[in-house]
């Protein structure tokens, strides 16, 4: 082993032992969302908003046409928040879970001064634009813009960024083994059960994407360790 800088840095990184499924992401997937997420915070377009469209009631949803149905809502939603002034900067991810089908969760940037009056907005300029059942009491929500908690003004800061992370990594395989233990547990996430998601799981715009990251000289989270330390700024989480 060597210290550098009060770390310790094995020489030889230990092998998660990975158990491959279309019903799982992989470690790779959740080393893009946690690279994106933190890129964009540090470029000053911190990913404050949690957009989620659930599919399943939507007339024209099929799942080989996931993709072109994200990337339509994706055109939507640029335009709106471009008309405002508002760069766009988004990742995804994608997820089928029993009860509410298949579902994306979008991370954009809102400003925090605007909030309240953009994130209703923006909310009824997609169900209106984009082919979602009316809102009617009883009915489930098509999609819905939450921040960090109820009434608040986005995920602010890295703390409530890593806890997104991490809710937007639970379908991380239970039984990954990484030095002797879980994967999730290692990592502080509480995986959940999902059904298969057969397309592109993670993705995120090309101005937080890596070709952008290279350019910007940006050091990469590659191992499980700095992913753990991303997802878990304060320690807290986990044991």
């Amino acid at each position: 082993m060597k210290a550098m800088k009060g770390l310790v840095v094995r020489d030889r990184q230990p092998r998660p032992r990975r158990k491959c499924s279309s019903r799982f992401a992989s470690l790779a997937d959740l080393f893009a969302l946690a690279n994106a997420m933190s890129f964009a915070a540090r470029r000053g377009t911190r990913l404050t908003a949690h957009l989620t469209v659930y599919w399943k009631d939507h007339a024209a949803f099929r799942e080989k046409g996931w993709q072109k149905l994200d990337e339509q809502l994706i055109r939507l939603a640029r335009a709106f928040l471009e008309r405002q002034g508002i760069a766009f900067v988004y990742a995804y991810v994608r997820e089928n879970v029993q009860g509410r089908g298949p579902h994306t969760h979008y991370v954009i940037q809102v400003p925090r001064d605007r909030w309240h009056k953009l994130v209703p907005a923006l909310e009824q300029h997609l169900y209106d634009v984009f082919g979602f059942s009316p809102r009617e009491s009883g009915r489930p929500v098509a999609l819905k813009i939450t921040g960090n908690a109820f009434g608040s003004r986005g995920s602010q800061n890295h703390e409530q960024n890593a806890g997104l992370a991490r809710y937007l990594s639970k379908t991380i395989h239970p039984r990954e083994i990484y030095l002797d233990r879980p994967m999730a547990a290692y990592l502080g996430i509480e995986p959940k059960p999902h059904a298969a998601v057969h397309t592109r799981r993670v993705s995120s715009s090309e101005n937080i994407g890596p070709a952008a990251r290279a350019l910007a000289g940006w050091h990469e989270i590659r191992t499980p360790e700095q992913l753990r330390a991303f997802l878990n700024p304060s320690s807290s989480t986990i044991s």
